[in-house]
């Protein structure tokens, strides 16, 4: 029987069309954030300089016999405003990513982290060297956190740095279950799907503007849930273990140590039991796009679950 598995190429999983919308969705929030850094540094680098032709100018017109402006005076000024549009681009780009970097640490910061041990840790190695084959794309860590929460997360900007954290309760579901989670976030990692979410929330993140950052949110994460389920799906070979899985994660209203708002939208199951703040209206939106019981009635067997890839 043929292989049904999604070609790989490059460590990718996925249509071209949903490369093109992360790639759109990229392109959006980083001119978005550019322009929010390019608007303080540009500001400031060239008041900075522009101080400094002045003061430098007014000495100089005070040697001046008539005390007018030197012959460099214009000059000096348009150099003063390319020397701050240069240092504010090239600030932004070492502040995006450092953002980037201190919002993953942020994350993984709030959970009590631990290595795998003993059967769980020959357990999960075995799984995820068999799915990371399949997939394409390198081997993630994979770490746990002491909560009962059926819940799990996975963070990073691209394959080779990815973080996965397994709470207690979901290295506690039976195997076929556990192997149906492991390979949902594989595939979300090769498919791009978990660059794309640690690049939204890193790029949404702060209280200032709330609205539009809660709207640039929830509209970037409204990616289609149900295609990523069944590229799984086909991982697995068993849609019905990750639909049983989902549904009982669904169930458990158990919410992971260090689950805010604000980080949420990381985790497979958004907890429904986190307070919403600023804007309750994008905030429901943000947890329909993340919530799992679409995603279950798209991996229903009677319901054509395993559906196509693409």
């Amino acid at each position: 029987m043929a292989d049904q598995r999604p070609a790989v190429a490059w460590g990718y999983v996925g249509s071209d069309a949903q490369r093109r919308e992360q790639t759109g969705v990229l392109a959006v929030l980083w001119v978005v954030a550019a322009i929010r850094y390019l608007l303080v540094v540009v500001a400031l680098t060239t008041l900075a300089a522009l101080v400094a032709v002045f003061a430098a100018g007014g000495l100089a017109s005070a040697g001046q016999p008539d005390g007018s402006a030197p012959a460099w005076w214009d000059r000096a000024l348009l150099g003063a405003l390319i020397v701050g549009v240069i240092s504010g681009v090239g600030i932004t780009l070492v502040a995006v990513p450092m953002r980037r970097r201190r919002f993953e640490a942020h994350v993984l910061s709030r959970c009590e982290l631990h290595r795998l041990e003993g059967v769980h840790e020959r357990t999960v190695d075995r799984l995820v060297e068999g799915l990371a084959i399949a997939t394409g794309c390198p081997a993630p860590v994979v770490l746990r956190t002491p909560s009962p929460a059926l819940n799990a997360l996975a963070i990073g900007a691209t394959p080779a740095e990815v973080t996965v954290v397994l709470t207690d309760g979901v290295l506690g579901l039976p195997r076929p279950q556990l192997e149906a989670v492991l390979a949902y976030e594989l595939a979300l990692i090769a498919s791009g799907e978990v660059r794309l979410t640690t690049w939204i929330m890193a790029l949404t993140e702060g209280s200032d503007l709330s609205w539009l950052r809660l709207g640039l949110r929830s509209w970037a994460l409204r990616t289609s849930a149900r295609h990523r389920d069944r590229v799984a799906a086909s991982f697995t070979r068993d849609p019905a273990a990750l639909a049983a899985a989902f549904a009982a994660i669904a169930t458990d209203r158990t919410v992971p140590e260090g689950v805010t708002m604000e980080v949420a939208p990381m985790w497979l199951e958004f907890p429904p039991e986190v307070d919403a703040r600023f804007d309750p209206r994008a905030h429901a939106r943000i947890r329909e796009a993340m919530g799992l019981e679409r995603r279950i009635a798209a991996l229903d067997p009677t319901g054509g679950g395993r559906g196509s890839v693409g």
